[in-house]
This record gives C-alpha cells, sequence and structure tokens, in this order.
C-alpha cells in the first residue's frame, strides 16, 4: 500500500513535469509566431534616440513648442497610446516614449530602473529633444514616473495629467527564475487575463491588438523583466504630491481593478490644484475603452492651462 501511494505520487510529479515542458514549448512557439508576424510593424511610425548611453524609442506628431510627453504602464507601449496621439497632436507636439525594459527601448540588466532613475533619465530626454518646458501625462506606472518628474523637476513642467496612476502602493517583489518569468508571468495567458482584468468593458477586447501588445512583451528576456521588478520597489508619494503646484487633472475608470478610484479620491485631496474626472462603466484603461471621451477631456485640460 505504501509503494503505491509513492508510486502514485511520482505519477502525478512526472505529470506535472511533462505538462510544463509542453506549456513552456507551446509558449515559446507563441512568442517566435507573434513577433514573426509583427517584425515589421512594431518600430512603425516612432525612432530611437540615445540618452545617457540608454536607447529610448518614441513616437512624435504635430507641431508646438510646449510637446506633451506621454507614459504608458506596466508591460505596455507608446503604441497604447494609438488611439489618441494623433487626435491630441492637432492642437500640439506630442510625444510617447517606450519606457526602458520594454517594447522597443533599450533592456540593458545594468540599467538602473528605479523610478527616481527613470524620471530623471525622461526628463533629461525632453531637455535633449530641446524642450525645457513640457506637459505630462502618465499611465498607472507611468502615472508615478510622472509624480517622481514632477516632484523632482517641477521647473520642467507645466501641467500634469494623472490616467489611473500608481503612486500609493508599497510592492515588494521577491525574485524569481527568468525562465519563470519569461514562460509563466509573461505567458499568453497571463498577459490576456491581465489585459482582460484592465477592461471592464470586455467586448472592446480585439485578439489582433492583444497579439501585438503581446509581441512587444515577447521581447522582454525574464533576467531584465526581474531586474525591472527588483529596482522598482513603491514607495507612498502621499507627502511629495501635496507639494505640487502646477495643474493636474486626474482621470480615472470608476471600475479599477487594478488601482482603484479610492486612490483617484485621495491624490485629489491631496493636490490642491488637481480637478478629477471619473469614467462611469470604465476599468484602468479609459483612454482604450473611451478614447474621444478621454482625447477632449485632456484637450479642453491643456487649452485651458494655456488661456
Amino acid at each position: 500500500m505504501k509503494f503505491n501511494f509513492i508510486e502514485g505520487i511520482m505519477l502525478i510529479l512526472i505529470a506535472l513535469l511533462i505538462g510544463m515542458i509542453v506549456f513552456i514549448l507551446i509558449e515559446k512557439n507563441t512568442k517566435k509566431r507573434a513577433l514573426r508576424e509583427f517584425a515589421s510593424t512594431l518600430e512603425e511610425g516612432g525612432r530611437t534616440i540615445y540618452v545617457d548611453g540608454i536607447r529610448l524609442f518614441i513616437r512624435e506628431a504635430g507641431e508646438g513648442s510646449v510637446p506633451l510627453l506621454m507614459i504608458h504602464g506596466f508591460l505596455e507601449s507608446s503604441d497604447n497610446f494609438q488611439l489618441n496621439i494623433n487626435e491630441l497632436s492637432k492642437e500640439r507636439k506630442v510625444i510617447a516614449v517606450d519606457l526602458p525594459g520594454f517594447a522597443n527601448s533599450d533592456k540593458d540588466i545594468k540599467i538602473d530602473y528605479s523610478r527616481e532613475h527613470l524620471a530623471l533619465l525622461l526628463n533629461r530626454m525632453m531637455n535633449q529633444l530641446g524642450y525645457d518646458h513640457y506637459d505630462l501625462l502618465g499611465h498607472s506606472l507611468g502615472g508615478e514616473i510622472a509624480l517622481h518628474i514632477a516632484i523632482e523637476h517641477p521647473s520642467n513642467i507645466d501641467s500634469l495629467i494623472l490616467v489611473d496612476a500608481a503612486g500609493y502602493q508599497s510592492n515588494q517583489h521577491k525574485s524569481l527564475p527568468p525562465w519563470l518569468v519569461e514562460n509563466i508571468f509573461l505567458s499568453y495567458p497571463m498577459q490576456k487575463y491581465l489585459v482582460q482584468l484592465s477592461l471592464y468593458n470586455k467586448e472592446i477586447w480585439n485578439k489582433d491588438i492583444f497579439m501585438k501588445a503581446y509581441a512587444y512583451n515577447a521581447k522582454i528576456p525574464g533576467s531584465s523583466f526581474m531586474k525591472f521588478s527588483r529596482d522598482n520597489r513603491n514607495t507612498d508619494l502621499s507627502e511629495p504630491v501635496k507639494n505640487i503646484k502646477m495643474p493636474v487633472l486626474i482621470l480615472w475608470g470608476a471600475e479599477d481593478r487594478l488601482i482603484p478610484v479610492s486612490n483617484a479620491e485621495r491624490f485629489h485631496q491631496e493636490i490642491s490644484t488637481s480637478e478629477m474626472e471619473i469614467f462611469a462603466h470604465c476599468g484602468h484603461l479609459p483612454f482604450v475603452e473611451y478614447p474621444d471621451r478621454f482625447n477632449k477631456s485632456v484637450a479642453e485640460f491643456l487649452r485651458k492651462k494655456t488661456r
């Protein structure tokens, strides 16, 4: 009886091991197929620049002496703003950047991926591009980086737009083997789950658009992803944000399950120069779920700011 029990456990372990190997092989094949399918389009509409030796990919549209810099969120890219850049660029210059560690930008494990350093790097990028003053929009992780820029380099920022922004969470990231990160956390099922978790209106989920986003993330080595996670231990910005004096617009999805709307209300309470707009029946991605309303709100805020 004892022998049969041990034998049964061994068979289960062998089955699990075989299942994991099959899953990893399927995942690797899916990533190769996605990269092959979108290889010619991932860098369309943008260019590469170097700041402090770090490769950054940017998309630009429009004209103007005071541009809007758009910073995407975690496991996203500048391509996430595809429904917004052209519309917003009708009245001003718009620059959207791929953060280091993601999409088409540098993913070297030697890079300091802390929010403070990324804030410094992006501000230097704008200065290098010839802009001493600019407006700033950040979503999720990008919102937290935007807050760091506004707090640490206030003389460069004319206004700030926070979209379902991080900034109050304090997370500690555990170290995982790179192969596990690449094949499990960055896998097709996990990323599909995270995207659908981000949306309130599930019917707008589009497999072709998702596959392109998946292809961007297929370019991320597990070792770089873990370095990014280790460097990015969130800090509570509730005290520093009280010192923000530039005009601030807070845009948020009422049904955000990743960063709840209570964070928007807290930002609004703690930033005396802020105004807030909540999108009903909307999740973590208001610029995707309600692009027309989002673009109008941002354009009107920036127009009002320049009067």
